[in-house]
């Protein structure tokens, strides 16, 4: 779960920065990458729902917002929830 700075790096200052999606090859900014209802800690791909998840998380490494902090591993590391017939 990400802490209240975190949520407020990513809407307030990383916004606009730019995230790729494997599935369709598009550049997307973390803005607007939708996320699972089922699962808020993960972003999808407006255009073809993949799960981006770890572009952000890459994103968080290098972001000079991110300097000094963990980054989002621990999202990384958590498997995605059980689809739901």
């Amino acid at each position: 779960m990400l802490d209240a700075d975190e949520r407020a790096i990513l809407f307030l200052c990383c916004e606009n920065h730019p995230v790729s999606c494997a599935a369709c090859g598009r550049e997307r900014r973390i803005g607007s990458l939708r996320k699972r209802r089922s699962d808020p800690e993960r972003w999808l791909c407006p255009k073809c729902r993949t799960d981006v998840t770890p572009g952000v998380v890459a994103h968080t490494r290098v972001c000079r917002y991110f300097l000094g902090r963990k980054g989002l591993a621990r999202i990384a590391a958590a498997p995605p929830p059980a689809a739901t017939a």
